[in-house]
């Protein structure tokens, strides 16, 4: 099945220098933040010597410190990267700033289907970014006990409550600035049942001027899959500025679908 087109908002964003909005993804608090890229630096030498302990080691007497379990290797398959998008496409550099982290996450865990899931079962893929441009796609992906419960989170993920939910989460995560920046609902679609794509949801960030809420170039849109007992959740955005390319969107919606091809195709049921 083909996947309902991404809305492309017309117009220059009107943000100014702050129109690099790059918004969190609704990630689960508590979980694995990351598909590894957190990971402490590696030691300059790999060489020990009389009196030091090797890293990662417990020194006589004391406990060795916890390590982050490792996502399961169908969640690593699932995330999509920037080899998989291709030419342009990079990650998002680490450190750089990231809205609504805090605020991300509540409402995949109303669904209560994810209190039970161990650590290892969660992983958040990089934020990439598409050159220069104000387009970025990211991943995260669960993998569940059941194809039964995978479904079941995804219906959840596409219920009018959940997407109202998420609206005003990536809301609360804007910055404070005048005139005030809001998150509306633009949509959702629904699969046909043929293939792993289940449905998915957008959003328009809109700048409120004189009491009227108008387009400030940006969008953003959640796109759910299913296959088996996983379930990725695609979180891409765009933001639209002066000297983009008239076909931006169309290029980078086709390289982001053949990308979650790629990625499906390597994800066992």
């Amino acid at each position: 099945m083909v996947e309902p087109r991404r809305r492309q908002t017309t117009g220059i964003a009107r943000l100014g220098a702050g129109a690099l909005l790059v918004l969190a993804i609704a990630s689960t608090a508590g979980c694995s933040s990351s598909s590894g890229t957190d990971a402490a630096p590696a030691p300059t030498t790999s060489s020990t010597t009389a009196g030091t302990v090797p890293p990662g080691s417990a020194a006589p007497g004391t406990t060795a410190p916890a390590t982050e379990p490792e996502p399961a290797p169908e969640i690593v398959a699932a995330n999509v990267t920037a080899a998989d998008l291709g030419a342009g496409w990079a990650d998002y550099p680490e450190g750089a700033e990231v809205l609504g982290e805090e605020e991300s996450g509540g409402c995949a865990e109303a669904s209560g289907l994810l209190d039970d899931l161990p650590d290892e079962a969660f992983a958040d893929g990089t934020i990439i970014q598409y050159g220069d441009r104000l387009v970025f796609a990211q991943t995260n992906a669960r993998v569940f006990p059941s194809s039964a419960d995978a479904d079941a989170f995804a219906a959840h993920l596409l219920t009018e409550a959940s997407i109202e939910c998420r609206r005003d989460e990536l809301e609360r995560g804007l910055p404070e600035v005048e005139p005030p920046l809001a998150i509306a609902s633009t949509g959702s679609a629904t699969g046909d049942g043929t293939s792993p794509y289940v449905g998915s949801f957008s959003y328009e960030t809109q700048q409120v001027v004189d009491g009227v809420a108008q387009p400030a170039g940006a969008a953003s849109r959640h796109a759910i899959y299913v296959k088996g007992p996983v379930v990725i959740d695609l979180f891409t955005q765009i933001g639209y500025s002066e000297g983009d390319p008239a076909d931006l969107g169309e290029t980078t919606n086709t390289m982001i679908d053949e990308a979650m091809a790629a990625v499906l195709a390597r994800v066992t049921a």
